[in-house]
C-alpha cells in the first residue's frame, strides 16, 4: 500500500470514528475504525509499518479525544506489532478469517489494555459492563472489517497466484 493511500485511509477512518461513529452506533456499540486501519496495515505491510501506523493513528486519535494523551498511541502500536507478527500465520485469505482472528482480538485486547490502565490510575469501572461492551464493540468492528477487506484490502494482500481464484 502506498504512503498516500495509507494517509488518505487513516484520515478517512479517523473522520469516520470521530465524527460519524455516533451515527453508526448499534445499541451502545461503536466500531473502532483506527484499530481497523492498524490491522489492515499490519496484515498488508507487516510489523514495522503497523507499529508506525498504530503510533500515528493513536496520536491523532488522542489529539481529538479527551483521554490520556499517548495512551491510544501506545495501545495501537502494541496491537500493530501483534498483528504484524501474527500475519505470517495466515494460510487463507478470507474476510471471516481476517475479521475474527485479527480484528476481533485486536479490538478486545485494546479495550482490555485501556481498562487496565484506567483501573490502575484510579478510574474504577465495573468489569461486567466493560466485558459486554468490549465484546460487542469487537464483534461490530469485525463486521466492518469484512466490508473493509472485501472493498479495500483484498487486492493488497492476495498473492498474484491467488488473485484469479475466488477467496471470498
Amino acid at each position: 500500500m502506498k504512503l498516500w493511500k495509507k494517509a488518505v485511509l487513516l484520515l478517512s477512518f479517523l473522520i469516520l470514528d470521530i465524527y460519524f461513529s455516533r451515527y453508526l452506533k448499534i445499541i451502545d456499540f461503536t466500531p473502532s475504525f483506527p484499530l481497523l486501519f492498524v490491522t489492515m496495515v499490519g496484515i498488508s505491510e507487516g510489523r514495522f509499518a503497523a507499529f508506525v501506523s498504530g503510533f500515528i493513528a493513536g496520536l491523532l486519535f488522542d489529539a481529538f479525544s479527551l483521554s490520556y494523551f499517548g495512551l491510544s498511541a501506545f495501545i495501537f502500536s502494541l496491537v500493530g506489532i501483534g498483528i504484524g507478527f501474527a500475519r505470517k500465520f495466515i494460510t487463507q485469505h478470507h474476510p471471516l478469517i481476517y475479521a475474527f482472528f485479527f480484528v476481533f482480538p485486536a479490538v478486545f485486547f485494546s479495550d482490555l489494555l485501556r481498562f487496565l490502565f484506567l483501573y490502575l490510575f484510579g478510574e474504577i469501572y465495573p468489569f461486567a459492563p466493560f466485558l459486554i461492551n468490549s465484546l460487542g464493540r469487537a464483534l461490530y468492528t469485525s463486521i466492518w472489517a469484512i466490508v473493509a477487506f472485501v472493498f479495500l484490502l483484498r487486492k493488497e494482500i492476495l498473492p498474484e497466484e491467488m488473485e484469479g481464484e475466488s477467496a471470498i
